[in-house]
């Protein structure tokens, strides 16, 4: 039981007289003309007929009513009125206290030694936040990326790319298809379809974006097509953007004869998912604004062409560039077409009449007052996702080095085996895990003089070796080997901190 009271506002009219002097109360049960069970008294023994009275000018409080009522949702009634509507009417409850993180000992952490880098950057937001000096962040060329909004924005020349999951740093690549957003230009070929140009706003924003549709009426595989120079063995992606219009489904195919099986994947641009998908490709889609999607799929060359093809089906289990019944002007949309040389699509280059690659960028944080020497404590932290781990070449997370290989002091790195390796003062371990692309991990590497130990999303794994490298480290490095040669992450990454002590478990965990 509760006692609820509220004063009901007094004003004076044009004689003096005060009309909500004894104006009538009724509490009613939430929703409905019946009047709940209330009390005089904090018991809730003695029950209070309704409607009752506000209090007198002549009395204390005037204006004032109160009452007692169990818990609950009420609507309250003045003159007639109701002037309170779903009134929630609670007694203070005791909440039982539970424990945020009951594995961890809360007595155990040390909060000056968590909230006192040495270095923090690459922050939500926040590119710098703790650092002596500036960090470089070096890209020759523009680059793309997809802001929060799943709009695609261009980076300019040494600009850093924010994405939902982090700051994106990738190693070179180059879209192999040309002209890649005028699917109208003779660079691409078309069978039974037709092309109208800027018909629909593209994912960059602008009016570029292409309708490709059934070329006629009746039955028919309306597909278009671009040819590339391959490297027999290599991995190449083929991807483009698409967006429903008339038709719901597309699929991507190769040349036959160009990639072993003859492999096509379907996709639902009403559902943004990946339909019937056949071995020896591996198809992706991912969701960016106003409807479009990404759509892409990943192959093997078996010879020096690969001629990748957009072609209009109907449903989600179309074969290989089936014939449907079509009417003439029904199809999709479609933006900016790439062929990357690697086992996923990279983030998207625009192309002309030429191939235009995108540079490495290697992040860099400089030394003085950022790092220890390497013979003292320290923990190493760094939140991180990769786009995928079907890669050729390592990728580096983050080092602490004394020269350009990353073997030369304190690094992180995932070789394409799957094993994540750690040097800690330049003894090597290498720790099997399980990595998911698109999904963030926490690691962290602590060393506290004599004894080093690898976290995994606040789990320790192992205690890696530890060698004996002393000195002043020369370079910090983020996503990228050392100067920026190659082994770059290929992701995103949301936090990286340097502290001058090693965490203890607990405090592991209370940041994973």
């Amino acid at each position: 039981m509760i006692r609820f009271t509220r004063s009901v506002q007094l004003y004076q009219d044009a004689e003096g007289k005060n009309p909500d002097e004894a104006a009538p109360v009724r509490v009613l049960i939430f929703g409905t003309a019946t009047e709940a069970t209330i009390f005089s008294d904090d018991a809730g023994t003695i029950p209070l007929a309704q409607p009752f009275l506000t209090n007198l000018l002549s009395q204390e409080n005037p204006g004032q009513f109160t009452f007692v009522v169990s818990d609950g949702t009420y609507d309250i009634e003045v003159n007639g009125v109701i002037a309170l509507a779903s009134e929630q009417i609670f007694s203070q409850a005791v909440i039982p206290v539970i424990p945020v993180l009951p594995d961890i000992d809360i007595d155990n952490i040390r909060y000056s030694k968590l909230q006192n880098p040495l270095l923090r950057i690459l922050k939500k937001n926040k590119l710098e936040d703790v650092i002596a000096g500036s960090l470089t962040w070096t890209r020759s060329t523009t680059a793309t990326y997809v802001d929060r909004y799943g709009i695609i924005q261009t980076a300019a020349i040494n600009e850093p790319r924010q994405e939902v999951a982090g700051w994106l740093i990738e190693g070179a690549s180059q879209n192999l298809c040309l002209r890649a957003e005028e699917f109208d230009n003779a660079t691409w070929v078309k069978s039974s379809l037709s092309v109208i140009a800027d018909s629909i706003q593209s994912p960059d924003g602008l009016s570029t974006g292409d309708s490709l549709d059934a070329a006629s009426t009746g039955s028919l595989s309306p597909s278009i097509n671009q040819q590339i120079v391959s490297v027999t063995s290599n991995a190449y992606t083929f991807s483009f953007f698409a967006k429903k219009n008339e038709n719901d489904f597309v699929q991507i195919t190769f040349s036959s004869g160009h990639v072993s099986g003859n492999p096509r994947v379907n996709f639902d641009l009403s559902l943004g998912i990946i339909g019937s998908s056949d071995s020896g490709i591996t198809p992706k889609i991912e969701s960016l604004s106003n409807g479009w999607f990404r759509c892409s799929a990943s192959v093997i060359a078996v010879g020096t062409a690969l001629n990748s093809f957009i072609s209009l089906v109907k449903s989600n289990t179309d074969t290989r560039v089936q014939a449907n019944s079509w009417i003439s002007g029904d199809g999709i949309y479609s933006w900016g077409a790439q062929v990357d040389e690697l086992p996923f699509a990279s983030s998207y280059i625009p192309t002309v009449a030429s191939s235009i690659p995108r540079a490495i960028e290697p992040v860099i944080a400089p030394i003085d007052n950022n790092a220890p020497l390497f013979e003292d404590p320290f923990s190493l932290i760094v939140k991180f996702t990769v786009d995928s781990m079907t890669h050729s070449d390592i990728r580096s997370i983050a080092h602490i080095s004394s020269g350009s290989n990353l073997s030369l002091g304190h690094s992180i790195f995932i070789a394409p085996s799957g094993l994540l390796t750690t040097y800690v003062r330049s003894s090597v371990t290498n720790t099997a895990i399980s990595v998911t692309p698109g999904v963030e991990m926490t690691i962290v590497l602590t060393f506290d003089g004599t004894d080093a130990t690898l976290y995994i999303n606040g789990v320790a794994e192992i205690n890696p070796a530890v060698g004996t490298l002393t000195g002043k480290p020369l370079r910090i490095g983020v996503g990228t080997q050392d100067l920026g040669a190659a082994r770059a992450l290929f992701g995103n990454i949301n936090t990286f901190k340097i502290k001058d002590s090693a965490l203890n478990a607990d405090e592991v965990k209370f940041i994973s």
